[in-house]
């Protein structure tokens, strides 16, 4: 979020830099990725609330064939890349992994949360990094000391 506000303060500067096809790559990327994130939660509770309930707030703000369409393919869409997931699997003769493949759409969810955490935090603690321990490894045999250096890696500081 932070990387397209940056690059967007300036947009057409931006095109002037970039070529036209790196211009609209950066847009699905960075600007589009994450906007899918953050509506994704919105759309999947659409969708439970209509089928739980029929409310008639949705029908009227998605007309029938709208609506329709855009279910079948919220479910033909995730059900291609979950099974796009165990193709890659099976291409590449990795068999345990097919059932994690299946886990997908979990994985999505959890992108959506930390998307929504992202938004909040640019506005609370814009200057805040989450960092992610990186570089350390444990090998068969290593004591505890191994276990204390990985347990004392840096958190998360701003």
């Amino acid at each position: 979020m932070q990387t397209y506000l940056y690059h967007m303060r300036h947009p057409f500067r931006l095109v002037g830099q970039m070529n036209p096809k790196a211009f609209v790559a950066f847009q699905l990327f960075f600007g589009a990725g994450t906007l899918c994130l953050l509506l994704n939660p919105l759309f999947w509770v659409l969708t439970i609330v209509w089928f739980a309930s029929h409310l008639h707030l949705i029908h009227t703000a998605f007309t029938g064939p709208v609506f329709y369409m855009a279910l079948i393919a919220l479910f033909i869409g995730n059900a291609a890349c979950v099974l796009s997931m165990v193709s890659g699997c099976f291409g590449r003769r990795n068999y345990e992994d097919v059932k994690y493949a299946f886990l997908v759409p979990v994985y999505w969810v959890l992108m959506s949360v930390a998307a929504w955490k992202a938004l909040v935090q640019l506005f609370y603690k814009p200057m805040y990094w989450e960092k992610t321990v990186h570089g350390f490894c444990l090998y068969e045999g290593q004591g505890d000391e191994a276990l204390q250096l990985v347990g004392s890696g840096a958190g998360a500081t701003s």
